[in-house]
């Protein structure tokens, strides 16, 4: 089973790569979603849980599917790679996930 920590963390690079991709500073990021710098910072590296409101104003922003933000959790039980143009999950990252989605 994946650690809670690991989960928040795989969301949160997917978060900062699409940041990173549209050119926002952590603090650019957080003045659009009326957070603190150090919210994101946290949120990028697995401390803090985004809401799912949270996540779509993400989606919103960055213009890509929830998914591509969140993979493919509630929809299925297998881990779709995000197609963002940068993959940092390790196999182990990947296979962790994947026991997370499988449990009942």
């Amino acid at each position: 089973m994946v650690d809670e920590l690991v989960f928040y963390s795989m969301i949160g690079k997917q978060i900062a790569d699409l940041r990173e991709k549209q050119g926002l500073t952590q603090d650019k990021l957080g003045q659009r979603l009326g957070l603190s710098r150090v919210s994101i910072v946290n949120i990028e590296k697995g401390r803090q849980k985004p809401t799912l409101y949270l996540l779509y104003t993400l989606s919103q922003i960055f213009n890509v599917n929830i998914f591509e933000i969140a993979g493919e959790i509630g929809v299925n039980a297998s881990y779709a790679p995000i197609k963002s143009g940068k993959d940092d999950f390790t196999n182990k990252d990947r296979s962790d996930l994947d026991q997370f989605l499988k449990k009942d």
